[in-house]
């Protein structure tokens, strides 16, 4: 098993960029960073599991929704969140050609918010169907038939 400064050096600027696309504030992100790696080493020990990126970010989306709730803020607009993912990632081609992107994630932000998280894990993130699966509490098989769906939907508004 990789020792916690391994992780850290492997995996903090992908976490990172996740918690500033869900918090908004960096310096924000970056304490909640910390605080994803604190919980990770205290639970590094009893980890079992063979892939643990997607249990890195699990504990950062943790942190991120704790952090709201220290704030007693509310949770940014769907607008914001998705906004500011556009200027940070670059999502799959073959969707967006015809759109612009503001207006995808537009439309993306109609979808229940579980669609667009596991949406943004798959599509954004480029984590494996397992993985997505796995940090969303669903089947493989579940995943892997929401994606279809939110991409033939995204595909059919693209199209119209």
């Amino acid at each position: 098993m990789e020792s916690i400064d391994e992780l850290f050096i492997t995996y903090s600027q992908d976490l990172l960029h996740y918690i500033t696309s869900i918090i908004k504030d960096p310096l924000q992100a970056e304490d909640v960073l910390q605080e994803t790696f604190y919980k990770a080493y205290i639970a590094l020990d009893s980890y079992e599991g063979t892939n643990i990126r997607p249990w890195l970010f699990t504990i950062a989306r943790h942190a991120s929704m704790d952090y709201f709730r220290k704030q007693k803020r509310l949770v940014v607009t769907d607008e914001q969140f998705f906004s500011s993912i556009a200027e940070d990632f670059q999502l799959e081609e073959r969707f967006f050609t015809n759109m612009a992107l503001q207006e995808v994630f537009s439309y993306l932000a109609t979808f229940p918010k579980k669609q667009q998280k596991l949406f943004m894990l798959k599509v954004v993130h480029h984590f494996s169907y397992d993985e997505c699966a796995e940090m969303m509490h669903m089947s493989v098989a579940a995943c892997k038939s929401t994606i279809f769906r939110i991409r033939n939907e995204l595909k059919k508004h693209v199209e119209r």
